[in-house]
């Protein structure tokens, strides 16, 4: 990732320049199209497909027209909140090893999310019930992100900082240093435990950044969720059939 840490703009600013605006003029009539599911054993499931194509086709046309379609957005976004990290926490920009584990992150994170890409499907192949189910919860997810993009981008944004906030807070000084004054490189693949004073602490700051309404209501950052509850009840001792 090239170093874009001394780039005036803020990720807020970057969303705002997107002109996200655009998409709700594209979809408004989707506000209102709530999904009507019908009785599959009384009408079958033609009613149910039909309307899944439907869908599908509108969607496609308007992410096609949208600034996710663009194959460098995804990294644009990951350079930019990478530098929202060093620009809000202060964190120096001259520790490479830093700014690559960052912005790694932020790539990996932002390819868990519904926001880039969209399915190419084959219609000529019949959906059964448990591809429809999945194409359709997949469909509403995405009509979701592009009625609501600047403030979703917003809250995974702040989000993201506040993640790498938390952990700067109970990283030791050393981490933080140019490369050439401390000893090793910082590696995220090493345990937490042998670099913070306070693991406790510092796990229970960063649970509570994905722990909000909006990220809730968004419906993001569910794979590290997910990943963080399970490494939880792991520590606990707590049987997996006893996880409530």
């Amino acid at each position: 990732m090239r170093n874009d840490t001394a780039a005036p703009m803020s990720f807020g600013r970057f969303v705002a320049s997107l002109n996200l605006g655009v998409l709700s003029a594209h979809i408004e009539a989707e506000r209102r199209a709530l999904w009507n599911s019908r009785t599959i054993r009384k009408e079958g499931r033609e009613p149910e497909l039909r309307d899944i194509r439907e869908l599908y086709d509108r969607l496609q046309q308007i992410h096609g027209q949208s600034v996710f379609a663009d194959a460098e957005c995804r990294e644009r976004l990951a350079v930019m909140v990478t530098a929202e990290v060093f620009r809000s926490t202060g964190a120096p920009a001259d520790n490479d090893s830093l700014i690559t584990n960052i912005g790694n992150s932020a790539r990996s994170l932002l390819r868990e999310e519904v926001f880039f890409g969209f399915p190419r499907l084959d219609w000529s192949v019949p959906l059964d019930l448990e591809d429809g189910v999945a194409l359709r919860n997949y469909l509403e997810r995405k009509r979701h992100f592009l009625l609501y993009a600047e403030s979703i981008l917003d809250v995974w944004g702040a989000a993201f900082v506040g993640m790498w906030a938390a952990l700067f807070t109970h990283l030791p000084d050393r981490m933080f240093l140019p490369e050439e004054n401390r000893s090793g490189t910082l590696s995220l693949r090493a345990p937490l435990l042998t670099l913070i004073e306070k693991p406790a602490d510092a796990v229970e700051r960063l649970l509570g950044t994905f722990t909000t309404a909006p990220i809730e209501q968004h419906h993001l950052f569910e794979t590290l969720i997910a990943a963080a509850e399970d490494n939880l009840f792991r520590v606990s001792g707590i049987p997996f059939e006893d996880r409530a």
